[in-house]
């Protein structure tokens, strides 16, 4: 599970990982990890990125995170 550590100088949240027990169904969680991302395909149509921003790579987790949830 991905938990808070901290910010960084620009007020970025910083993340890490946590074990937890092992679970028989999917369980909520307040972040979103692309490497542990599974859904339909649509997901992506609904809350892509936008173009002006480009190439991105930090942040960009959180940019997606922002998207699902509106």
């Amino acid at each position: 599970m991905m938990c808070t550590n901290g910010f960084n100088a620009a007020g970025v949240p910083l993340f890490k990982a946590r074990s937890i027990k092992a679970f028989d169904r999917p369980i909520q969680s307040s972040f979103w990890a692309a490497g542990f991302s599974f859904s339909q395909g649509s997901l992506v149509k609904e809350c892509s990125y936008l173009e002006r921003i480009g190439d991105v790579f930090f942040g960009e987790e959180i940019y997606q995170m922002m998207q699902f949830w509106k």
